[in-house]
């Protein structure tokens, strides 16, 4: 499936923040997003998505440091490609459409990190999530014909758009490394149940 090498073309330890990503939350896909250099696979575009998790310092007070712990939905600019004298506006539905079906699981993840589960559980989920995302875009791809079908490309983007109004957005918990020490799995690497936050995400998502 195509999009099985899209999605695992990033490495995973890239910084969110980075200027070759951006996230779903950053609004809507153009054409200027995919920044990568055309290869020779006969398609007209080819987007790099990817869900990991990320651990960023919020607030301070005092000695004390409080830390948020998200799960985020990625695309990776610079991994995507389009030649855009083949794509029209139906195309970048179609990628918009799997950005949008990342996201949902993005909160799903979201919502399960909240519920406090541990470091190696939410390495097992985001694993679970990764896979079941794989497993809808093939759907998509089959139902769609990778977007050519407009009928079966509204009925999905439909679907998409209600779960993420259903959903809504999860809030991003803080937690003080001195009173919850928490692990968390950002792709590759090893996982720290115990020990202090800020040593725990060093060569995680960040």
């Amino acid at each position: 499936m195509l999009l099985l090498l899209a999605l695992l073309v990033a490495p995973a330890t890239m910084a969110a923040t980075a200027t070759n990503d951006r996230q779903w939350s950053d609004g809507a896909l153009t054409w200027n997003d995919f920044q990568g250099v055309p290869n020779q696979l006969n398609m007209p575009s080819w987007a790099s998505f990817e869900l990991a998790t990320a651990a960023t310092q919020s607030a301070k007070a005092g000695t004390h440091s409080r830390y948020s712990i998200k799960a985020v939905a990625l695309m990776h600019r610079n991994a995507s490609w389009a030649d855009q004298r083949r794509c029209d506006a139906r195309r970048l539905r179609y990628h918009q459409l799997q950005f949008d079906l990342l996201e949902v699981m993005r909160r799903r993840l979201q919502r399960d990190i909240n519920s406090g589960i541990s470091g190696i559980e939410t390495e097992r989920r985001l694993k679970e999530y990764r896979a079941d995302y794989l497993r809808r875009l093939a759907e998509i791809d089959t139902a769609t014909n990778y977007g050519a079908n407009d009928q079966r490309l509204q009925d999905w983007e439909y679907d998409v758009r209600r779960q993420l109004e259903d959903m809504g957005v999860p809030p991003v918990p803080q937690v003080k490394p001195n009173s919850f020490c928490y692990g968390i799995y950002g792709g590759v690497g090893a996982v720290f149940p115990t020990g202090g936050l800020k040593n725990q995400f060093k060569g995680n998502a960040i």
